[in-house]
């Protein structure tokens, strides 16, 4: 089985964060940082591979502070190496600076199969993990509920309302997981044990991945974001979903016409 980096993401264990009123940017000092829960899953798909067909899981991350401990969480799963992505340039990055760092480390770890959470906890883009994919031009799928080695590809299962499309996919590729990925393991007492004494984590900066500074951090990103406000959300009636079938044609036709009938064009 290849080498396997799986990406996290860093969030606080409480997302009921205050919104300053003066930066209107979430205040994150003393938040204690764990594993998004997404990211936790592909962990332990990474794992589940690793342990039917050989090979290393790699957990990595980037920040521009430190902030191991979710690195060492995944350790303490069970991941054979940690690699943290900080530098200071790397602050204020959006979803495409972020996927060129992320996808320089792959190139630097030589990554044969990328896993990422479908969504982050905080953010839930869901952008990074396809955008990764694009710059290293390598095939992606996302929202995957499962995953297993096929020779020299990876047959991979995805559901698309009640239905579920397989894929066979060549390495070197990226899934981002789903919800239907199965639950991350608990870490036993010898794994944490090992992972706060035993286990290094690797540290790589700007320098390190052969970036500009120009094209990661705030520099890099074309988007910005202005501020942040916290809304209550309130569903009054629940969406439905429908499902296109037939050739793309076909299906671009019936969405349009679906679309004009309900006056929204």
């Amino acid at each position: 089985m290849p080498n396997i980096v799986v990406f996290v993401r860093p969030v606080p264990s409480d997302l009921n964060v205050t919104v300053s009123r003066r930066t209107g940017e979430p205040v994150l000092e003393g938040a204690r940082y764990v594993i998004n829960k997404w990211e936790k899953r592909a962990i332990e798909l990474g794992l589940r591979l690793r342990e039917e067909q050989g090979g290393s899981v790699t957990v990595a991350c980037m920040s521009h502070s430190d902030r191991t401990v979710a690195l060492r969480e995944g350790l303490a799963m069970g991941a054979d190496k940690a690699v943290l992505l900080a530098d200071k340039s790397f602050e204020g990055a959006d979803t495409l600076a972020t996927a060129r760092v992320l996808a320089a480390a792959a190139e630097k770890m030589r990554a044969e199969l990328i896993l990422t959470g479908g969504r982050t906890a905080d953010r839930r883009a869901a952008g990074v993990g396809p955008m990764i994919a694009q710059i290293l031009n390598v095939p992606s799928v996302t929202f995957i509920t499962s995953a297993e080695a096929a020779g020299k590809k990876l047959r991979v299962k995805k559901r698309f309302g009640a239905k579920i499309a397989t894929y066979e996919v060549p390495l070197p590729c990226l899934l981002s997981v789903s919800e239907e990925v199965p639950k991350p393991r608990i870490a036993t007492a010898w794994g944490v044990s090992d992972a706060f004494r035993d286990k290094e984590v690797t540290v790589w900066n700007r320098r390190d991945l052969d970036l500009h500074e120009d094209s990661v951090g705030r520099e890099g990103s074309p988007t910005r974001v202005r501020r942040f406000e916290k809304i209550a959300a309130e569903r009054k009636d629940k969406a439905a979903c429908e499902l296109f079938e037939g050739d793309a044609d076909e299906v671009a036709r019936s969405f349009v016409r679906r679309i004009r009938a309900r006056g929204m064009s």
